[in-house]
């Protein structure tokens, strides 16, 4: 179970961070407390309680009715930012993000630019006039917004969250309004950095969009570690902390416990543990066992029968039913988990297109020892080989930022769910299965690119399979989550 301040710290980091860099300027107003809620998915008390910590700490001034104020000044006698001390406190957690910015924007970009129409967006008219002007303050956010318009129109729920989340982390503002990030030859240049950006998008080959994204983040990385070098040597006494991280939530305000009760549940049954025909444990060993009350096991029960997978009998019980054709046409008229299921197709086609890079990442690290692991693994009774070789990834992960979003998006990936539409259908559970074992097979002969390329093509193929059934049975609008090529290094 997750810490229940899980949300307090995130959306007190998150302003934090914005305010210490400059993104919400001194002087300015943040959301309203209503605002603040819807935006990050949080409840009053939750928004109440954070602000009345920034105020705490003196970054904010409060008033009743009205917005929130920022007071910390950004800058000091107009000269060296006062937040640079700060920035170099994160800066591990900095080089981290930009690192992880560097491999995986130019794929979510690639691919967005590959299905949707760049003219057409609202910020690219914009861009392309600002990209033939001379400077303007406003053309790193002109470009950071159309970035958005085009991770948008990708229809992935996660996309632009996640690069939001990076770069606030990345603390582009502040860099932003420090010297330009662009890393474009004249690192001043705002106007090269646009048209970089712009050359990158009308690119006619995916491919070739993603190498000169590659381009544009290699050398936007390679500034900013230059930049950080130059103040640690102004402020030799300010030593990285260990404990900044970044900090991104895949269902930022959803978790709620019982929800990953239901999940653990749901996974649980559709892998065999809890066979259909079968009860599930009674309420109060249930709620011993996740350490919760009975009250939220029995919300979690609720949940279990409206998505089908369970009937709570009185007197008896919950029955573990296998989800059929029915039962998710019924539950798909729900808006909830419309919104969910839609949720869950992202995360599969996120997961499609991160996990062969971090798979070539840690190829090398891998030992004959855990390949042997593994293998024995695979022999065990209702074993998951996909499974057992994420979670070998995901120890061998040395980009925080990149693992906590792996981390994340699989949270999102029940394999229940996946298998509970196929129990009967072993060719498609063997087709899982097989491109597993052949993604492993290619570890052990010690093939970097066809692991890669193994453990991609299972996601693309979870993503067409459920995605099928889900437009059958209820869910048109899954159609526009496409599934990706199978990445090729």
């Amino acid at each position: 179970m997750q810490d229940k301040r899980t949300l307090f710290d995130y959306l007190y980091q998150n302003l934090r961070k914005q305010i210490l860099t400059g993104q919400f300027a001194y002087g300015s107003a943040l959301p309203s407390m209503s605002q603040i809620c819807e935006i990050y998915h949080v409840g009053i008390r939750t928004a109440k309680d954070v602000l009345h910590a920034l105020k705490e700490e003196g970054l904010i001034r409060t008033q009743e009715r009205k917005p929130a104020v920022v007071i910390y000044q950004c800058t000091q006698n107009g000269t060296v930012p006062s937040s640079i001390p700060y920035i170099l406190r994160c800066r591990t957690a900095i080089e981290d993000a930009y690192r992880t910015l560097e491999i995986i924007m130019p794929i979510l970009l690639s691919f967005s630019v590959s299905v949707s129409d760049v003219r057409s967006m609202e910020h690219y008219a914009y861009a392309l006039a600002y990209s033939k002007k001379p400077h303007s303050k406003n053309d790193w956010r002109t470009a950071n917004f159309l970035l958005h318009d085009v991770l948008h129109a990708s229809g992935n729920l996660l996309f632009t969250e996640l690069y939001s989340s990076l770069q606030v982390d990345a603390h582009a503002p502040f860099f932003a309004a420090y010297g330009s990030p662009s890393g474009i030859s004249d690192l001043q240049n705002i106007q090269g950095y646009m048209t970089a950006v712009i050359n990158a998008l009308n690119k006619s080959a995916p491919q070739d969009t993603k190498r000169c994204f590659q381009d544009i983040y290699r050398e936007i990385t390679a500034y900013i570690l230059c930049r950080l070098e130059e103040f640690s040597v102004r402020f030799p006494n300010v030593k990285a902390d260990p404990k900044i991280s970044f900090v991104w939530h895949a269902e930022r305000g959803r978790d709620h416990y019982y929800t990953q009760i239901a999940r653990d549940l749901i996974n649980k049954i559709g892998t065999g543990e809890y066979p259909s025909g079968s009860y599930l444990p009674a309420e109060a060993m249930l709620a011993k066992q996740y350490g919760v009350s009975v009250s939220t096991v029995r919300k979690a029960l609720s949940m279990l029968n409206q998505l089908g997978f369970g009937q709570t009998i009185n007197a008896k019980g919950t029955l573990v039913l296998m989800q059929d054709d029915q039962a998710t046409f019924h539950c798909l008229k729900d808006k909830t988990f419309r919104h969910d299921t839609l949720l869950y197709l992202s995360g599969l086609q996120l997961m499609a297109l991160l996990i062969g890079p971090a798979a070539l990442r840690v190829f090398d690290r891998i030992t004959p020892r855990e390949i042997n692991a593994l293998k024995d693994r695979f022999a065990q009774p209702q074993s998951i080989p996909l499974k057992h070789i994420f979670t070998c990834i995901m120890n061998h992960l040395d980009l925080q930022p990149y693992r906590t979003i792996l981390s994340e998006i699989n949270k999102l990936l029940l394999w229940g769910y996946y298998f509970s539409f196929y129990s009967g259908k072993s060719d498609s559970t063997n087709q899982l299965n097989l491109n597993s074992l052949k993604a492993f097979h290619c570890l052990q002969a010690g093939d970097a690119d066809g692991f890669a390329s193994g453990l991609s093509s299972c996601y693309c193929h979870i993503l067409t399979v459920v995605r099928s059934f889900l437009i059958k049975y209820g869910l048109p609008e899954a159609a526009s989550l496409r599934t990706p090529p199978v990445f090729t290094p």
